[in-house]
């Protein structure tokens, strides 16, 4: 009997590499469904933040211009925002000491960013 060598893999080895190759790829495909979610999650933040942060700037210099009575109240934001994303604006007067606490919500369906500041208006 004559036997000839052949070269090559064996079964065993082939399918122990697949299984290899696959504990390694499924964490790295899982991966990409949280790297989605992080991407507009940090993009919702980033234009709340902007957003909110001219709203306050807004409002700032319409109490330091006597456009809003210094005093305490709520309401919608100005800017028109696409249909999703609502804004409300905050003053918290205390005439004591000519502190106001401002803030800014702003949301999209369940994620919301609220940003706060304060502002000294002068007797």
């Amino acid at each position: 009997m004559n036997f000839q060598r052949f070269s090559g893999f064996t079964l065993i080895e082939v399918l122990l590499a697949i299984l290899l190759s696959a504990v390694a790829i499924v964490p790295m495909v899982s991966g990409f469904g949280v790297s989605d979610e992080l991407s507009a999650s940090s993009e919702f933040e980033v234009f709340a933040a902007l957003y909110a942060e001219r709203e306050l700037e807004m409002l700032k210099c319409d109490l330091e211009s006597g456009k809003r009575k210094f005093k305490t109240f709520t309401s919608p934001g100005r800017f028109l925002l696409s249909q999703p994303w609502k804004s409300s604006i905050f003053c918290l007067a205390d005439f004591k000491e000519s502190v106001a606490r401002i803030a800014c919500e702003v949301r999209k369906d369940k994620k919301r960013i609220i940003l706060e500041s304060f502002f000294y208006v002068p007797k």
